[in-house]
């Protein structure tokens, strides 16, 4: 599944991003007018940064469900094609006799 492993790496880079981006508006310790500019940036890239991962999330979802859902329609063909190889067998069999 390299592609959820890819979509859980690019989450993993974001709230690394995310943390960093904290940590320097949180030492910026910059106050007044550039303060609370500094803070609603922050603020609104973490939100969109925050949907980002979100997205992510969703994708990586959707992704291990296809495969568990690939995995089990391979079962069920699997099955199938056992069950129509076994009748095949006792059919041509009993033609035999």
């Amino acid at each position: 599944m390299g592609g959820v492993s890819s979509l859980e790496s690019a989450r993993t880079q974001v709230e690394k991003v995310q943390n960093n981006v904290s940590e320097i508006a949180a030492r910026s310790g910059v106050g007044g007018d550039e303060g609370q500019a500094l803070l609603r940036l922050f603020r609104s890239w973490n939100a969109e940064a925050q949907q980002v991962v979100v997205q992510i999330s969703k994708m990586v979802d959707a992704l291990q469900e296809n495969v568990t859902s690939a995995n089990r329609l391979a079962q069920e063909n699997q099955d199938l094609t056992e069950v129509l190889n076994s009748k095949t067998s006792q059919g041509v069999f009993e033609a035999l006799r």
